[in-house]
């Protein structure tokens, strides 16, 4: 690919963040809500990109606080959404399946969790079914998506050329941004942990979360280090 440098643009949205990726195209990772796509709209036209620069709308996972404005902004980029083949029934359900909470704080909110999901969003087919390695090379990015799974069992990671990954909800952090700590959710604790695993030994330098973060690897590995091989 060309040289033009990738950057990773955050877009915060009060509990949750999405992500625009820039290089020779854009790629929006994750839309937030249903209701949040002026966010990201706005975040573009601050950052000079065109909507038809837009190659792709890639949801790191199937629960609506990331899926909730992809067909919006689909409709009105004209940009595929992409999506694991193994989360990829909640967003034609417009579901976010069964939350299986994995801590106290899980517990608590999770019943907040399912008045908000009540307020559905209408599903939608995707249009680019992800299995596990896939390059972002013909999008116009330099990277790949991999699997991350344990979160949600077609949870992803973005993982660029330049160092920088995005992790969606396989590492949260609610009260000290910086400090990562396990998802409050998960559907295979085990599984968290070997995809911690997989992103640790890439070496990252920014790991980007979708609650709280960025990371530091240091800080990963610190906070893991029972768990990493």
């Amino acid at each position: 690919m060309g040289g033009k440098m990738t950057r990773v643009i955050p877009v915060p949205m009060g509990t949750v963040t999405a992500y625009i990726i820039k290089g020779e195209k854009t790629i929006l990772v994750d839309t937030g809500y249903k209701g949040s796509e002026s966010k990201i709209l706005n975040k573009m036209y601050q950052e000079s990109i065109n909507p038809e620069d837009v190659s792709m709308i890639l949801l790191t996972h199937g629960h609506n606080d990331h899926f909730g404005s992809a067909k919006s902004l689909k409709d009105k980029l004209g940009a595929p959404v992409a999506i694991h083949k193994l989360d990829a029934d909640n967003i034609r359900k417009g579901d976010n399946g069964v939350l299986k909470p994995i801590s106290i704080f899980g517990k608590l909110i999770t019943p907040f969790m399912k008045v908000m999901i009540k307020s559905r969003v209408k599903g939608f087919e995707p249009d680019i079914i992800l299995q596990d390695d896939f390059s972002l090379e013909p999008y116009g990015i330099d990277g790949k998506v991999i699997s991350t799974a344990g979160h949600t069992n077609g949870s992803v990671s973005v993982v660029l050329n330049n160092g920088e990954i995005i992790i969606g909800d396989l590492m949260m952090s609610f009260f000290i941004k910086q400090r990562p700590g396990f998802p409050v959710w998960a559907n295979d604790i085990d599984e968290v942990k070997r995809s911690i695993n997989r992103v640790v030994k890439l070496s990252p330098k920014v790991i980007y979360a979708s609650h709280g973060g960025p990371f530091m690897l240091e800080s990963v590995v610190k906070k893991f280090s029972s768990h990493i091989e």
